[in-house]
């Protein structure tokens, strides 16, 4: 998948929010922003019934506009997310490919622009919308994302208790981790999910 290469380098260490260092144009945090949405990108191209072969570059012109718009996404008033904004986006293109542009510019129109700041307030009602499954998809790829960096008994601890349900103790047991250990595994997972993806998870 294509990741746009940016003017500017600068790396934001002093934080651990996911969208605080797109925002500064960090390279590794772009490349997790498509993992962690490169699905719900398809997923919405499947809802709205565009061609198997034609996800890919639509995928591909999303991220480009969500790179050169990235800078002027802010919440408004505490109620817009990402999600919303990254659907606008996807739907204007979708539209694009159905028109026949397929090598759109960057920029969008003005009716685009309409589009995605009314996703900023309140999205229109779509049939297609189905918000548990979207955030299902999300929480997939971010757990994904995670789970490639933890250990897998920090994994397995975490999921056992946080996932399935189990009891720290019963787990403890299968795991050969005190109960303490296996629930210290569990907070400190959840606390990185919660960190890193804040405000990309609703």
């Amino acid at each position: 998948m294509l990741i746009v290469e940016s003017q500017r380098k600068k790396t934001v260490t002093t934080s651990t929010s996911l969208i605080v260092r797109i925002q500064h144009d960090d390279q590794a945090a772009w490349a997790r922003l498509e993992f962690l949405y490169h699905r719900l990108v398809f997923y919405w191209c499947k809802k709205q019934k565009v061609p198997r072969n034609d996800w890919e570059d639509i995928t591909q012109a999303v991220f480009q506009t969500v790179h050169h718009y990235i800078g002027d996404f802010i919440k408004h008033d505490g109620k817009a997310s990402f999600r919303p904004w990254l659907r606008a986006i996807t739907l204007t293109r979708i539209l694009d490919f159905r028109k026949g542009l397929k090598n759109v510019p960057v920029l969008l129109s003005d009716t685009a622009t309409d589009l995605i700041k009314q996703s900023l307030t309140c999205f229109p009602d779509d049939p297609t919308i189905d918000d548990e499954a979207e955030k299902e998809t999300l929480i997939g790829q971010a757990m994904e994302i995670v789970k490639s960096e933890v250990a897998p008994k920090t994994w397995e601890a975490f999921y056992q208790t946080a996932i399935a349900g189990n009891d720290s103790f019963i787990v403890s047991k299968m795991l050969g981790m005190t109960a303490a250990n296996v629930r210290k595994a569990k907070s400190n997972v959840l606390k990185r999910l919660r960190d890193e993806f804040e405000g990309l998870l609703d």
